[in-house]
């Protein structure tokens, strides 16, 4: 099983400009992967517990084993072929 999460936050600027992008991510590879975002203001914990020191942050698992961690904007060729890879 592949999860790809997006750490975000609502003040972000460059995790707003994302937004659309994951959200074509999500529907080309939803039959691929299980995608969620998590808001690291409303869960500092977890995004603790995941070393997420600056946002827009997007971690990939597979079986539960961090595979890849893209830090920062990236154009959205840069998660197709790592996600194509997957």
């Amino acid at each position: 099983m592949t999860t790809v999460t997006r750490f975000t936050s609502k003040t972000c600027a460059p995790c707003k400009a994302f937004w659309p992008v994951f959200a074509e991510l999500q529907r080309e590879f939803g039959w691929k992967a299980t995608f969620s975002t998590v808001d690291i203001d409303e869960n500092p914990e977890y995004a603790s517990s995941n070393n997420i020191l600056g946002v827009p942050a997007v971690i990939i698992h597979q079986n539960g084993v961090e595979i890849h961690r893209i830090l920062g904007l990236k154009s959205k060729s840069v998660y197709v072929s790592i996600l194509q890879s997957v």
